[in-house]
Formats: C-alpha cells, structure tokens, sequence
C-alpha cells in the first residue's frame, strides 16, 4: 500500500479533527439507529460495535492510506469521510453476522418461521456472502463514489446546488428543512430543486456515454 504523500499527510494533520469527530459520530449515529441490527431496529450492531468504532474505522483507513484521499477531487475531508463511514456500516449491514445471527429478543419473540427481519435464514449463508458477491458489491460502491464526486465537483459553479446535494447526502428530506439549512424560502427551494433534478440528468448521460466509450 503506497505511503502519504506529504501533502495529504499535510493536510490531515492540519485538519480541525475535534470539530469532524464529533460530527461524523453525529452523522453516523443518526444513520445506525434508522437500521436493522441482528433482527431489529435500531438493535445492538455485530461484535458489540458502538458509532464511535465505526467512525474511528473510517477515519483509520483514511489516515492508513487504505482508503486513498484525493484533494483534488474531494477537496472536502469531511464528506469524503462521510462517504467512507457510509461504506464501513454498508459493510456492517451486509456482513454474515448481521444477516445470521439475532439478538435475544428476537429469538424469543419468534415462532416456527425459520427467518429473521431480512427475509434471511439463520443458518444459510445468503449470497451476497459469497466471495465473488462481495467483490462485485464493492465494485459497484466505488462506482456510486466515484459518480457522486464527480457529480458533486460538476457542480462547482452552483454552490447553491452543492449545498443541496451535502443536505441530501446528510439525509435531509423534507422541504421546511432545506429551506432551515439554506436560509431561503420554500418555493426558492423547489426552484433550486427542479434544476438540480436537470443537472443531474445531463450528468448522468454524459457519464453513461463516456462509460460506453471507455468499454468500447
């Protein structure tokens, strides 16, 4: 695995690290408890793991180099490691531990239905377990990573659209919340919504259309 570049060594050391943990930890727990965990909702996670583990996860395979920063594309370190805590509990919801085993209270409350709340039995592995599974499943989040940034640094010259996208990216949904956020009325929203939605068609047949020609 290649080493830092002084620059990205740099730039993390200089980061304001007591003002993104808190943040991510925030953004992580939020995400956590809208899960199933082990049967249930909002359940105790695999391994006895808490939303600080997952967040420290994250920001080590930064730091490691195992998931390679690039300033340039994603001149934000906190959503790049948004991004990144979004895969590691991806991981953590898919993994063979959380789909087989169940917590206690769940096992209780079940009858003679051999599956748990994923539709998933509890001693057959399912597929998406499987090597060639996992493989591919990785494959397609570096594919929705690199498609986000780059829709993401596409908007450069909208900063107003980028904000919506960061709201989207930190699960805002209602349209009053937006409006908190941006400090802009409703209606202003739904404007700034629709060309959005447009940017974001032209993009993605753009991309498509290169893809094709990178395959061709």
């Amino acid at each position: 695995m290649p080493e830092l570049s002084e620059e990205v060594r740099d730039l993390l050391d200089q980061h304001p690290w007591e003002d993104t943990i808190p943040r991510l930890e925030l953004y992580a727990s939020k995400k956590i408890k809208s899960l199933y965990w082990q049967g249930i909702r909002n359940g105790p996670m695999p391994g006895g793991r808490e939303v600080e583990d997952v967040v420290g996860q994250a920001i080590h395979k930064v730091i490691g180099n195992e998931r390679r920063w690039h300033p340039s594309k994603y001149p934000d370190l906190y959503l790049y490691l948004k991004s990144v805590v979004d895969s590691e509990i991806s991981h953590l919801v898919e993994s063979w531990d959380n789909r087989n085993l169940q917590s206690a209270s769940v096992l209780q409350s079940k009858d003679t239905d051999t599956k748990n709340v994923s539709g998933y039995s509890e001693t057959i592995p399912s597929q998406a377990d499987l090597p060639d599974q996992n493989l591919l499943r990785k494959e397609e989040e570096s594919l929705a990573e690199e498609f986000f940034w780059a829709f993401y640094e596409s908007l450069s010259n909208e900063p107003l659209l980028q904000k919506i996208v960061e709201c989207i990216f930190d699960d805002v949904e209602k349209r009053a919340d937006f409006a908190s956020h941006l400090k802009l009325p409703p209606k202003e929203i739904d404007k700034l919504g629709n060309k959005l939605g447009r940017r974001l068609k032209d993009f993605r047949a753009e991309w498509e259309k290169r893809k094709e020609g990178n395959n061709g």
